[in-house]
């Protein structure tokens, strides 16, 4: 592991070394009933010693976690993914993904809890952090993690400018500033489509019947029956844009820099009708790795099924001391740790689920043959978000 990843501290959730809190303390933070049922289990939680010397964050569905616990985190080829942040990659690709992490600082303390909780249909938690805060727990991760939209997209979009500057010079058709806004414009677009557009509940699960609209709409637009609106929507949603901000370049070049997607998007069109190229060919066989996921979904056995669609929350600390993975920037206001090698499951130290799903999930660690991993309710996680929030204001 890197030396930059050694020299960050732990989660703060269960870190010791602060001085110890008490429930007195924090009685007057909420008046959620709920809260305060909890509030004891919270205490003696979060003056806990850590479970990890450098914790690393993985936030997955229930269904995962299963497969998590009795044979590791291992790497999956594309299309066979059903669940998790990558699930949409594998509409378009065949390629092996590889296991990523989170940092176990705050920040990836947060976005690992929003993958958990877009890893499910059904958020049934009996304490929510929505029921004391007023923004949307996605708009908090914007804010807290990325430091908001518009920063997000300047920074974001200044750094493609800084090393692009030949690309971002005036020329006849248009000039340096025309071709900043365009950049952000586009920036936005991404961001909001990652973030806000799958901000509701299952948006990191296979869905048969989002799949088999998505694959009427590629087939409309391989067929040039779609619009334009439609097109674009397609070609974001499937990932195939980014595929084509490569291919709009030569080969082995950088892809095309964010202010020439609109010439970008015009291109793909006429590739994708003409079968002989290769997004043609791509984008149909996109549309044959969608048709087979489809049918290999409905081949699942009913309570399979039924059991992917009525996920549960899963957040998972591991430890990453001794990891050998690649560590990544993503947004560049946290990192990320990718493994291309299967993670043991003897690597967790804790599982936060639903209070509810405590024994269930205690009773799948002991199956597993695991031990020494802590499982704690998930409430915790959105007590300390209002706590946060409170202490900030106060």
């Amino acid at each position: 592991m890197s030396e930059s990843m050694e020299r960050r501290r732990p989660s703060e959730m269960g870190e010791s070394g602060a001085e110890e809190i008490t429930v007195e303390q924090l009685q007057g933070v909420s008046g959620d009933i709920e809260f305060h049922r909890l509030l004891p289990g919270y205490v003696e939680y979060k003056n806990s010693p850590p479970v990890a010397e450098e914790p690393l964050d993985h936030g997955t569905g229930s269904h995962a976690l299963e497969g998590i616990l009795n044979d590791g985190f291992k790497p999956q080829q594309a299309d066979q993914i059903l669940h998790g942040e990558k699930v949409a990659h594998g509409e378009t690709s065949t390629q092996v993904e590889p296991v990523s992490f989170a940092i176990g600082d705050r920040n990836g303390d947060k976005v690992s809890h929003l993958y958990a909780i877009w890893a499910c249909n059904n958020i049934e938690l009996n304490y929510n952090s929505d029921a004391d805060l007023h923004n949307s727990r996605i708009e908090r991760v914007l804010n807290d993690v990325y430091g908001g939209i518009d920063s997000t997209i300047e920074r974001r979009v200044m750094k493609e400018v800084n090393a692009r500057q030949v690309e971002y010079a005036d020329d006849e058709h248009m000039t340096h500033d025309q071709k900043v806004k365009l950049a952000k414009d586009e920036m936005r677009k991404i961001i909001e489509h990652k973030f806000i557009d799958r901000s509701q509940s299952g948006a990191n699960t296979f869905n048969p019947q989002r799949m088999k609209e998505r694959y009427a709409q590629l087939e409309a637009v391989t067929d040039g029956d779609a619009s334009l609106d439609d097109t674009e929507k397609v070609l974001r949603d499937t990932l195939l844009l980014e595929e084509a901000r490569h291919y709009f370049t030569e080969r082995d070049a950088p892809k095309a820099p964010l202010y020439k997607t609109g010439e970008v998007i015009d291109w793909a069109i006429g590739q994708i009708r003409d079968i002989n190229s290769d997004l043609g060919k791509r984008t149909r066989d996109a549309l044959q790795i969608q048709k087979r996921k489809v049918l290999a979904y409905e081949a699942l056995p009913q309570e399979e099924r039924h059991e992917r669609e009525n996920q549960f929350p899963c957040f998972i600390i591991v430890e990453g001391k001794g990891l050998k993975a690649q560590e990544v920037d993503y947004l560049e206001r946290g990192q990320e740790v990718r493994s291309d090698n299967t993670v043991e499951a003897q690597r967790i130290r804790e599982i936060q689920v639903p209070e509810s799903k405590v024994t269930e999930v205690e009773q799948r660690v002991s199956n597993a043959g695991l031990s020494n991993i802590r499982v704690v309710p998930i409430e915790y996680f959105e007590m300390q978000e209002v706590i946060e929030y409170k202490k900030q204001i106060s």
